[in-house]
C-alpha cells in the first residue's frame, strides 16, 4: 500500500512540505518506521495504518518532522547526546537551528530504570491528531504521586495547560526555551529537586560543520540519526 499526500491534506497541515509526483511516494511502512527510530518525537501508540482513515495520522508524522520525501528524514541534520548540565553551559549555538532537546533525569541505581523525560519539540508534540506547541515531560518507574510536584515544578517556571496522554504530560502554550543556559539551568534544577542525575541530547536542523565547531559542540557526543 502507498500513501500520496495531497493538497486537502496541505490545507490541513500548512507547515507540511506540499509533495506531488510518483517520485516522492512513501509507503505506509517507511513511514512508520521513519516515526518509530525518530527520538521519542510525536509518540503515536500501536495504530495499525489503513488506507485514507488513518492518513491524518501519516500527514502529522510528516508535519512534525518537516520531512523532505525525497532527501531523507535526517537530510541537514545533527544529533549530540550524553552531555552535563555542566558541559551544556559551555555551548554557544544558533538557537533558532535547535530543532528538539531532551533532559533525561535518571536517579539511581540506574539500573533500575527510574527517570523522568523533559523535553520540547519546536514544531509541536503529537496529541491524537494535533500538534500541541509547549514544554513536556514523560516518566519511568516513577510513582504517580511524585507527578503533580513535577508538573507544579514546571508550571511554576513555564506556565501552561497540562493535559495528560499516557505517560507523557504537555503544558500546552508554555513558555519555550532553546537556549544553552536555559536548558542547562533546568537540568541543573531538575537535578537538585528530584534527585536525579540528568543527561542532555539535542538535535540541530541546517547548522553547517564550521557552525557545530564553533558552537562548541564535541564530535565525540555526536549521535548517527537513522534515515
Amino acid at each position: 500500500m502507498q500513501v500520496r499526500c495531497s493538497q486537502t491534506h496541505s490545507k490541513n497541515y500548512p507547515e507540511m512540505h506540499k509533495v506531488k509526483g510518483s517520485d516522492k511516494v512513501k509507503t505506509v511502512r517507511q513511514v512508520h518506521s521513519m516515526h518509530h527510530n525518530y527520538h521519542h518525537t510525536g509518540r503515536i501508540r500501536g495504530r495499525r495504518y489503513k488506507a485514507a482513515k488513518q492518513m491524518p495520522d501519516i500527514q502529522l508524522i510528516w508535519n512534525l518532522y518537516q520531512c523532505n520525501p525525497q532527501q531523507g528524514m535526517a537530510k541537514n541534520r545533527s544529533r549530540y547526546w550524553k552531555i552535563t548540565s555542566e558541559e551544556m553551559t559551555n555551548y554557544a549555538y544558533d538557537e533558532t537551528k535547535l530543532l528538539n532537546w531532551e533532559i533525561k533525569c535518571i536517579r539511581e541505581p540506574e539500573e533500575g530504570a527510574h527517570f523522568i523525560g523533559v523535553f520540547m519539540y519546536r514544531h509541536g508534540t503529537a496529541y491524537d491528531y494535533e500538534s500541541i506547541h509547549g514544554i513536556c515531560y514523560y516518566y519511568n518507574n516513577i510513582d504517580r504521586k511524585e507527578m503533580p510536584a513535577i508538573t507544579s515544578f514546571l508550571q511554576g517556571r513555564f506556565n501552561g495547560k497540562d493535559m495528560e496522554k499516557g505517560d507523557r504530560i504537555i503544558l500546552k502554550d508554555s513558555k519555550e526555551i532553546f537556549s544553552a543556559q536555559d536548558i542547562s539551568e533546568l537540568a541543573k534544577e531538575m537535578e537538585k529537586r528530584f534527585d536525579t542525575r540528568a543527561v542532555i541530547s539535542l538535535e540541530f536542523e541546517h547548522l553547517s560543520a564550521e557552525e557545530l565547531k564553533s558552537a562548541g559542540l564535541p564530535e565525540a557526543k555526536l549521535l548517527p540519526i537513522p534515515t
